[in-house]
């Protein structure tokens, strides 16, 4: 990772709301704010830098797809034949299959680490605004068994990972996502060094997303988010048949050669208490569908997961 990254700050202050927004990224957001509505004044729209929705987009996507679109990383993809030829033959990476490695996947996070993430949404069918997020650890674990392939993996009795992270601070009190991996990378390299290809299906990655501010300036959106990845490129072994893990796998761009990791389940905290209320039908099916597949997840590995367990209980709770 770049040099760019802060050393961890762990300030407390009001404990109330669980998910209170961390003072580090409180005092991020008044510079991104001001800096931000500097350049809407001077030249009547945002910087090259924030992500604009088009009025084609309005029509064709809704928030909740945007949001999704946002929370997937892309990752350069690496090629089995950087490992066995130094030539870089192009006939060697056609014959060979795609993966990434984790130090990869945690790069690619790292700027919405430290500026938060931006994610454009429209409000009240008109409104263009960029919401910012900052990722932070949930949990994660890997799974690696060389002597077993992936379609054996057992639906009854879940293979143990080899590597694993539950976070159990309170979120105003976590790194932001990069410094955290860092803080884990040095005491298990394998952190970084795991390739896709090398990790059964059951590996996964999860990440809670914070606001930090919006802009153009306006009423605050304080919907977070839980989201979840998965991190095998292997082939697709056998899963419970009530999962589905077609929606779950990363998905390789031969053009730019870059794997889109897309969110497979999300729960939300408050997004119904907000002014991004999904209203029509097919967007609280969907909503839905990305609850169950968190609950088949969790419930079919059996993770203890601190976020899971607070946010399932109050999903519905903000619903109006």
């Amino acid at each position: 990772m770049s040099s760019r990254r802060n050393s961890a700050l762990s300030s407390r202050h009001d404990g109330n709301n669980f998910y209170a927004t961390p003072r580090r990224h409180q005092q991020m957001q008044v510079a991104k704010e001001s800096a931000a509505e500097a350049e809407i004044t001077s030249s009547g729209r945002t910087s090259d830098s924030i992500p604009s929705v088009s009025s084609h987009s309005v029509s064709k996507v809704t928030n909740l797809g945007r949001l999704l679109e946002s929370f997937s990383p892309l990752v350069p993809s690496r090629f089995s034949s950087e490992h066995a030829t130094s030539s870089g033959s192009e006939a060697l990476e056609a014959d060979s299959h795609p993966f990434f490695c984790l130090e990869d996947l945690w790069e690619s996070l790292e700027e919405g680490s430290l500026y938060g993430a931006g994610v454009p949404f429209v409000l009240n069918g008109k409104d263009q605004i960029v919401q910012y997020y900052v990722p932070y650890l949930s949990g994660i674990q890997l799974y690696k068994d060389p002597s077993k392939p992936s379609s054996q993996l057992s639906s009854s009795s879940p293979q143990s990972p080899f590597f694993q992270y539950l976070e159990y601070e309170r979120p105003y009190n976590r790194q932001p996502l990069t410094d955290k991996i860092f803080e884990l990378a040095t005491q298990f390299p394998e952190l970084n060094k795991c390739r896709s290809c090398d990790l059964l299906e059951s590996s996964w990655l999860s990440i809670a997303w914070y606001p930090i501010c919006r802009i153009p300036i306006g009423p605050a959106i304080e919907a977070s988010f839980l989201s979840f990845y998965s991190l095998s490129t292997q082939p697709t072994g056998k899963f419970p048949p009530y999962f589905s893990a077609a929606n779950a796998r990363a998905v390789y761009n031969p053009t730019d050669k870059k794997f889109s990791l897309p969110v497979f389940g999300m729960l939300s905290y408050k997004l119904w208490d907000s002014n991004l209320n999904l209203c029509e039908q097919h967007e609280i099916e969907h909503e839905n569908s990305l609850v169950q597949a968190v609950d088949n997840w969790v419930g079919y590995l059996r993770v203890p997961l601190p976020d899971y367990h607070y946010l399932r209980p109050r999903h519905y709770s903000y619903r109006r």
